[in-house]
C-alpha cells in the first residue's frame, strides 16, 4: 500500500504506473492485479481512506475555545498528516484531481 501511495502522491492517477508500483512493492504486476483488478480500485482505497480521515481532523474541538484555536488544531492536525501519512497524501492528491477533473467538464 505504500509503494502504491508513494506512486499516486508523486504522480497523480495518470501518472501512476502499476508495473512501477509492483516493482517497489517486490512483486509483479500480475501480483499486484490479482489484489487489486485495476488502478482504480487501488486509488480508491486512498480517496475513502482520505475521506475518513478529513472527518477526524475537527474532533477535538471545544466550543468555549478562543475563536482562532479551532481552525489553528484543524490546521496543525491537517500538516502533521501531510508530513507524516504517506496514503494521507496520495488520497489529497487524488481527491484534488478528481475535483479538478469534474470542474473542467462542466465548463
Amino acid at each position: 500500500m505504500d509503494a502504491s501511495a508513494d506512486e499516486f502522491s508523486r504522480h497523480g492517477y495518470a501518472g501512476a504506473d502499476p508495473q512501477r508500483i509492483a516493482a517497489h512493492a517486490g512483486m509483479t504486476e500480475g501480483a499486484l492485479y490479482a489484489h487489486f483488478p485495476s488502478k482504480n480500485t487501488l486509488a480508491a482505497v486512498f480517496t475513502s481512506d482520505f475521506d475518513q480521515i478529513r472527518r477526524e481532523l475537527p474532533q477535538g474541538m471545544g466550543d468555549s475555545d478562543p475563536p482562532l484555536t479551532n481552525p489553528h488544531r484543524v490546521t496543525a492536525g491537517f500538516m502533521h498528516r501531510m508530513r507524516t501519512d504517506i496514503r494521507f497524501r496520495a488520497g489529497l492528491r487524488l481527491v484534488c484531481e478528481e475535483a479538478c477533473t469534474r470542474g473542467r467538464s462542466r465548463r
